[in-house]
């Protein structure tokens, strides 16, 4: 068993939740390994000082003060007002820029146009002379640059 994970193990160890054999091989290591031992060690040292602290109970006017306190609503601060006011003015200027595209959308969209809406009123035609030049080109031989740029209008 390695270091690593001999330390991963050694709280368990000192609480009694391994099973026999992982016990038997973690004792195993910390027999031939200082530095392993060491920490269970420091480890078994800290619980025992853990276990000395005397043990107190909380105070009921402890507790009815925590109750309370959680129980009541904080007043609004300064900074809670301006925060909430930051966030309507933000959602108004979302608000409105939502409204804005929608009208924008619906102007260049009518209901009633053909499909493709504004776009679809551009009556591009290509020139003659592109088809023509296609003719010219063969994907079986190369053409530099050049000589396709002599070919075009």
């Amino acid at each position: 068993m390695n270091c690593q994970r001999v330390q991963n193990l050694l709280s368990a160890l000192i609480d009694q939740e391994l099973e026999s054999n992982q016990k038997q091989e973690v004792r195993r290591h910390l027999v031939g390994c200082r530095e392993c031992h060491a920490e269970h060690t420091t480890l078994l040292q800290l619980k025992e000082c853990f276990g000395n602290l005397p043990k107190t109970e909380p105070r009921l006017d402890t507790l009815a003060g925590l109750r309370l306190r959680f129980s009541e609503k904080p007043a609004p601060t300064a900074f809670s007002a301006r925060f909430n006011l930051i966030l309507l003015r933000g959602l108004s200027l979302t608000g409105v820029c939502l409204l804005l595209f929608l009208m924008v959308t619906a102007l260049l969209y009518p209901a009633g146009a053909p499909a493709g809406g504004v776009a679809a009123t551009n009556n591009f035609t290509a020139p003659a002379t592109v088809a023509a030049a296609d003719q010219n080109f063969s994907l079986d031989q190369s053409v530099t640059v050049y000589q396709a740029s002599l070919d075009l209008p």
